[in-house]
């Protein structure tokens, strides 16, 4: 090995000792789960900022900057288990005209739709494949309250675990 492969070598080691990269996983069209992209999270911070990049990134790559917050990590029979709210753009009304997108309209909408985002929120989030310590379940709010009024989105209703 020569000398600049080894610099190389240990310059990408060094960054896989700062950080993890956490997996986005969505449907493909065979509807089978596939890897869409990773993203990068400091391994130092605390598990809330690392699952509100997890946030941040789903929001802007696949849910067209929808805003999803991470509110915390509550513990249930020893389990962390973090609660999400997926909230709507100022201004969204369900049942009023909207030209834009939203959690309801477009995302909970349809089969296909509907298991596309459930797969991409609960899998991203969860991280399933992923052996590093992580959250072991996850509850989804719709801006603030239990998501009960969606058929097509029905594993969003209930606390997912990760095992």
């Amino acid at each position: 090995m020569c000398i600049r492969d080894r610099i190389q070598a240990t310059n990408l080691q060094h960054v896989y000792q700062l950080y993890e990269f956490r997996a986005v996983t969505g449907l493909n069209h065979q509807d089978r789960k596939e890897k869409l992209f990773f993203v990068k999270i400091e391994q130092a911070l605390p598990l809330h900022l690392q699952l509100s990049l997890m946030a941040e990134a789903l929001s802007r790559h696949c849910f067209s900057s929808l805003p999803i917050e991470v509110q915390g990590i509550q513990e249930y029979d020893g389990k962390m288990v973090a609660v999400i709210n997926l909230k709507e753009f100022e201004g969204f009304e369900i049942g009023k005209p909207w030209h834009g997108a939203s959690w309801a309209h477009l995302y909970f909408q349809g089969s296909a739709g509907g298991a596309s985002t459930s797969t991409i929120l609960t899998e991203s989030f969860l991280q399933r494949d992923n052996p590093l310590p992580w959250i072991d379940g996850i509850v989804f709010l719709y801006e603030e309250q239990p998501l009960r009024q969606f058929e097509h989105v029905a594993l969003l209703e209930r606390t997912v675990f990760r095992k």
